[in-house]
This record gives structure tokens, sequence and C-alpha cells, in this order.
């Protein structure tokens, strides 16, 4: 889960992250699937609906 799945995933395609195909509109948020080397895709998202906590450290 992410604040900024646009940022999100420019910062890692950046560090050489690789992903499935381009952001979706996933009903619940946006999302995009991360490869993952050895293992099954990851999902990275942007969420629309409400939280359990906020998404930066409290310093």
């Amino acid at each position: 889960m992410c604040d900024d799945l646009d940022a999100t995933t420019a910062e890692l395609a950046a560090r050489g992250a690789e992903f499935a195909g381009p952001a979706q509109d996933m009903g619940f948020g946006r999302g995009a699937l991360l490869r993952v080397p050895g293992a099954d895709d990851m999902l990275l998202y942007e969420p629309r609906h409400a939280v359990a906590h906020g998404l930066t450290s409290a310093g």
C-alpha cells in the first residue's frame, strides 16, 4: 500500500523494479503488479478505502 501509486512506481522503476503492466483501477483503489523474481507478482496499491492507520511514520 502507498500514498501515491504513480510516484512510488516511478521511484521503484528508477531503481530497476519491473511491473507486469500499467496501473489499473481495481475498485478499492489503483494498483500495479510488481514483479518479484522467483515468486508471484505482488500488488502495490493506492487505496480509496479508509485505512486503519496512517501510511507515514509519526516521526
